[in-house]
């Protein structure tokens, strides 16, 4: 029980009665004083029978709920609270249900896109979930678990992460033990004086989006539409870039 402004709340857990567990009224409240106590919740039957389910979602959302380990499933499925759960720690992702991680790999393109920032949880998501795929895709190819020699993998990040993102892909691949992963940040091999090139975008110091400051540049990396990119870099900075005559290699001949 929590006491807040004289009032006696009552906070959902483990041992609380069946009836407390499903009384929609009981469980606003809980999670308003204490979010780890909708783990205790029963989520089924308040689907099923309760009109404020929604309104029991948004105080999730409100109160930064971050799925866990004990996560019902209800929640782990549900697109709106674990879009927000990874803006607060992106580890979070680990707990999103087997669907959903399907449903976000098939309909990224389609889920509406509200602000900036949603735009880019949502891009880490997919870079996650795509990092999971590559890593299934090479375990299977080259059937590594079974392997007596280590398999080397080097990851190129072009965008500076966190430390939590960092931490996340490193777990990746602690469970396969004959694999030797290494993340490698490319702004980090070549000055500032570089800007790098992958897939659809351009990178600055480990930076999507940035400023140009200096008359001229070196161009590294390659993508199918690289001149579409260089063009546009020059149109709207007014730089001049030039290229090394490896620069579409380079970034790989510089690791080690």
């Amino acid at each position: 029980r929590y006491i807040i402004d004289n009032h006696l709340k009552y906070v959902v857990t483990s041992n609380s009665p069946v009836s407390f567990k499903r009384n929609i009224d009981i469980c606003i409240i809980s999670s308003q004083t204490n979010i780890d106590s909708v783990n205790y919740f029963d989520w089924d039957y308040l689907q099923k029978n309760s009109k404020d389910i929604e309104r029991l979602y948004s105080i999730l959302i409100e109160n930064n709920y971050v799925l866990n380990i004990n996560s019902p499933y209800i929640l782990r499925d549900n697109t709106k609270i674990c879009l927000n759960s990874v803006k607060n720690d992106l580890q979070s992702a680990r707990y999103f249900s087997k669907d959903l991680h399907d449903w976000i790999e098939s309909n990224l393109e389609e889920y509406p896109i509200e602000t900036e920032e949603d735009t880019n949880v949502k891009n880490r998501i997919y870079d996650y979930l795509k990092l999971v795929q590559i890593l299934n895709d090479i375990v299977n190819k080259y059937k590594v678990i079974n392997s007596i020699f280590k398999t080397k993998i080097v990851i190129l990040n072009f965008e500076d992460s966190s430390p939590s993102e960092n931490y996340l892909r490193k777990n990746l691949f602690k469970k396969i033990i004959n694999v030797n992963a290494k993340i490698i940040n490319t702004f980090e091999i070549l000055d500032d004086n570089h800007i790098f090139i992958s897939g659809n975008y351009s990178y600055y110091k480990g930076k999507i989006n940035y400023n140009l400051n200096k008359k001229k540049y070196i161009v590294v990396g390659n993508s199918p539409i690289k001149d579409n990119i260089k063009n546009d870099l020059k149109k709207n900075n007014k730089i001049k870039l030039l290229e090394y005559e490896n620069s579409n290699t380079i970034l790989y001949e510089n690791i080690k």
